[in-house]
């Protein structure tokens, strides 16, 4: 029986292999980056400010779940570390279609971003990911005197995503 419980004591000591967001064994930002500069990302694509709904959901990330001093702004200052970003795509496509109308019901809406994290003292990029593709259905009013666009909504609901997302893969170093 002493042996029994010795074992488990040993077992409940090892620990569960989870670790707090920020603080992963696998981390790929080196302790000495303390503060990332986030300036507005890019848009090359026809959508209309898809760039500062991305931006601002990744500086929210970044601020709720890391230790890190975030600096949103067109010159990163002296921040250790500068996240820069692209919207190079944007989409939105009909997906379900009213049988007897034949008329969209639903649309799926997707954001492509190129993402690249770098060290500004060394210039070494801690990550990067050149095509970083999220989607986002919405609803579509079958009626035209009802009508209202949801592709906003879609876009602020997929911002948000990605951002979490993003911070997440940076963090753990996927």
């Amino acid at each position: 029986m002493r042996k029994f419980l010795l074992a488990l004591a040993l077992l409940a000591s090892c620990g569960c292999g989870y670790n707090v967001v920020g603080h992963t064994n696998n981390a790929i930002i080196p302790k000495e980056v303390q503060s990332i500069g986030v300036p507005t990302f890019k848009n090359e694509t026809s959508r209309f400010k898809v760039e500062q709904q991305v931006t601002a959901a990744v500086v929210h990330e970044l601020m709720t779940r890391t230790h890190y001093k975030v600096r949103a702004a067109e010159d990163p200052g002296e921040t250790d570390a500068e996240l820069k970003g692209t919207i190079t795509a944007y989409s939105s496509n009909p997906v379900v279609f009213d049988p007897v109308s034949v008329r969209p019901t639903t649309a799926q809406l997707t954001v492509s971003v190129k993402v690249v994290l770098i060290d500004r003292k060394t210039k070494k990029v801690l990550y990067e990911n050149g095509n970083f593709v999220f989607r986002e259905r919405y609803e579509i009013s079958g009626q035209t005197s009802t009508y209202f666009d949801e592709s906003s909504a879609a876009v602020q609901r997929l911002s948000k995503d990605l951002a979490a997302s993003l911070v997440t893969n940076i963090l753990t170093g996927f």
